[in-house]
């Protein structure tokens, strides 16, 4: 029955569950009596679990011989939540054990092959793909390598804002500020609506924008001489201290009211932020506003 259902067929389901439930009722004389019945497993889950074993098997290779990594994340989770809702109904009690056997074959086997197009679907901010990808993954922890290639992302990003600082001194400080919250808030967005506002994405990428900044100047422009030392200089922690310290100065002198207060205090406090990647906090004892 449980095969035809997997089909599509509609044959005896609605026996399925009284059937079971049957099962379950003669194991609890196991209690009453010296003889261990295990009615339940021995004559439905046992048979059900190689039986799931042998599809997910097939399935499996099949879909591998004739799908896009692409294609057969999309398949894949849609036959999970076919198996999971199937389980629900009608064998609650195998459940676990069959999406547990699902993950080691569907999902775990084939890691390698899930995981080839991943630094593509990071790179073009494929949503769709990506959410996809993460339900899949995430319950039995096989997300590794989509971890690492956002914080890789989230790194790349970061350094593109950082290469294109202004060499205007008076330019610099608010381009840092803003654009870096700008980037922080993408990527926040992108976490929350991804991957579930989950805290190893939002540590990965707080880790990439604090190696980010606090890492070696960007290489030089073409425009840049010999004689010129880039903005982002090697005093790092410095620079960027002094850039926040800067723009909120710049932001509590202004006289044209550009912002209310309200606005004036949410700038200075998103802008504060950003001093938890400074791995050095000490340097703001250095800090000169010129």
């Amino acid at each position: 029955m449980v095969a035809s259902d997997r089909m599509g067929i509609v044959s005896h389901q609605d026996g399925i569950v009284p059937c079971l439930e049957s099962f379950l009722r003669v194991d609890e004389l196991k209690g009453l009596t010296k003889v261990a019945l295990n009615v339940y497993s021995s004559l439905f889950e046992c048979p059900l679990v190689e039986e799931s074993r042998i599809c997910y098997t097939n399935w499996a290779s099949k879909a591998i011989a004739s799908m896009s990594c692409t294609d057969y994340i999309s398949e894949a989770l849609k036959f999970l939540n076919e198996e999971t809702d199937r389980a629900t109904m009608y064998y609650i009690h195998s459940r676990d054990h069959l999406i547990g056997l699902f993950h080691e074959i569907v999902v775990h086997q084939h890691l390698g092959f899930l995981n080839s197009n991943v630094t593509e679907f990071i790179q073009t901010e494929n949503k769709e793909v990506l959410r996809k990808s993460y339900l899949l993954l995430a319950p039995t922890n096989q997300c590794a390598e989509l971890i690492r290639c956002f914080g890789l992302h989230v790194k790349d990003k970061v350094n593109s804002v950082l290469a294109g600082i202004p060499s205007d001194r008076a330019l610099a400080p608010a381009y840092f500020v803003d654009n870096l919250l700008l980037a922080r808030d993408h990527f926040t967005e992108l976490i929350d609506n991804v991957f579930d506002g989950t805290s190893t994405y939002r540590n990965e990428m707080d880790r990439a924008f604090e190696q980010a900044i606090n890492s070696a100047a960007p290489p030089r422009t073409q425009a840049s001489t010999t004689s010129s030392v880039s903005v982002f200089s090697s005093r790092n922690s410095v620079r960027v201290a002094q850039y926040i310290c800067r723009y909120m100065d710049d932001l509590l002198r202004r006289t044209d009211k550009r912002y209310s207060d309200a606005d004036l205090e949410d700038k200075i406090s998103a802008s504060i932020v950003l001093f938890k990647y400074i791995e050095e906090k000490d340097v703001f004892k250095q800090v000169k506003l010129e």
